[in-house]
């Protein structure tokens, strides 16, 4: 389920939201879901009940059996950018295979990830502690089992010393962290693809 071709502005937002839900409601009750994707700025401050919407969408998706999770959501209001994920059924889920997120922190609310066939992990402006990630690959059998993927963007630390990331890449050997030329500042999601694609080249 795919809705990209809209742009709305603070006041339409309540518009847009009405009708994703309106096409939500009449959808198959039997529907399994290949891909869910989300691209929208919103303002927190002004479309206030806009994240309890949003997870409501990202339940119905993945209790349609979702594999793929694509979601861009970026606060233009004043103060975080960062959409918070702390749904638990988010972080408990076994349908969903591939997930990429943006601009976003996470907080589990048992502390626990549980992502039991998550095979690619992709993160855009997304700042990890080390806890977090042991968290994520704790939470991922199929990331090391099958040499899945993590890339995140931009690189968390990017002063830090050889010896540094030798000892990382022994802790983390499936971790693949890329430098992204546009840190400090939010990606468009075709400036991150082209990012991607440069880091798996190299």
């Amino acid at each position: 389920m795919t809705a990209t071709n809209f742009r709305w502005d603070g006041t339409g937002l309540h518009d847009y939201i009405a009708f994703i839900d309106n096409i939500l409601n009449h959808c198959p009750t039997y529907l399994n879901l290949k891909k869910f994707k989300l691209s929208i700025n919103y303002s927190n401050r002004v479309n206030y009940e806009f994240k309890s919407r949003a997870n409501s969408w990202i339940r119905y998706a993945i209790s349609h059996n979702v594999e793929e999770i694509d979601l861009w959501l970026w606060d233009v209001g004043v103060g975080s950018p960062f959409f918070s994920y702390d749904d638990e059924l988010f972080f408990n889920t076994s349908c969903i295979t591939r997930m990429t997120l943006s601009s976003c922190v996470f907080n589990p609310p048992n502390g626990a990830i549980s992502w039991e066939r998550l095979e690619c992990l992709c993160l855009f402006c997304v700042t990890l502690d080390e806890d977090m990630i042991e968290k994520i690959l704790s939470g991922c059998p199929c990331l090391e089992s099958f040499n899945g993927v993590i890339t995140i963007y931009p690189e968390p630390d990017p002063f830090e010393d050889d010896s540094e990331k030798q000892d990382r890449a022994r802790r983390y050997g499936n971790l693949n962290i890329g430098p992204s030329a546009s840190a400090g500042r939010h990606l468009t999601q075709e400036e991150a693809a082209k990012e991607e694609l440069a880091i798996r080249i190299s």
